[in-house]
């Protein structure tokens, strides 16, 4: 069986950076991955390390997200009086006031992982959505008079709407990367 080729967009500096590593099953160390680039020095920082099936369930999100906006490019927009953008737990300076917001099932976030629907599936998705919101990315960037602006946010937030469907909102630099402004 021949799988369709699917393109997601994402931060580019986040597939850069190393922060999705293969993992062994067990304790995981502390998340602490830096980064610059072009005037700005990201981090990624966040109590568990983030393995390859937490790269599979964002890349599941962003895809949706894609989706939903290829649909209609207003659609998603969520601002500073979205219920979902205080979750995101802003530090500082906000690069964005605006953001994407998406609202899907856990079985399509496993469908688009490729792994068997089922019990254990919505589980690791689950875990996976737990780690990617606890996952701060910090941004510091060196504006051309030298002065910098610094900020933070999570990686993404998200609220269960009832047992089967999640309702998710992105960061900046991944609602960047949707739009098309700076991807990989």
């Amino acid at each position: 069986m021949k799988l369709a080729k699917r393109d997601v967009l994402h931060d580019p500096a986040l597939g850069m950076a190393g922060v999705f590593l293969p993992l062994k099953k067990g304790e995981r160390s502390k998340l602490n991955v830096e980064r610059t680039w072009g005037r700005a020095t990201i981090r990624w920082r966040g109590p568990d390390q983030l393995g390859i099936s937490d790269q599979s369930v964002l890349f599941a999100v962003l895809e949706v997200a894609s989706e939903q906006i290829a649909e209609s490019p207003t659609n998603g927009i969520a601002l500073e009086t979205d219920e979902l953008w205080p979750l995101l737990g802003h530090q500082e300076h906000v690069f964005r006031s605006d953001t994407i917001r998406l609202t899907t099932s856990f079985a399509r976030l496993v469908q688009l992982c490729g792994w068997v629907d089922g019990g254990t599936a919505t589980q690791r998705v689950k875990d996976a959505l737990r780690r990617l919101t606890e996952t701060t990315v910090w941004a510091s960037l060196t504006e051309a008079d030298g002065s910098v602006r610094e900020g933070s946010s999570r990686l993404l937030a998200w609220k269960l709407g009832d047992r089967h469907r999640v309702s998710l909102i992105v960061n900046w630099r991944q609602a960047q990367a949707l739009r098309g402004t700076q991807y990989a």
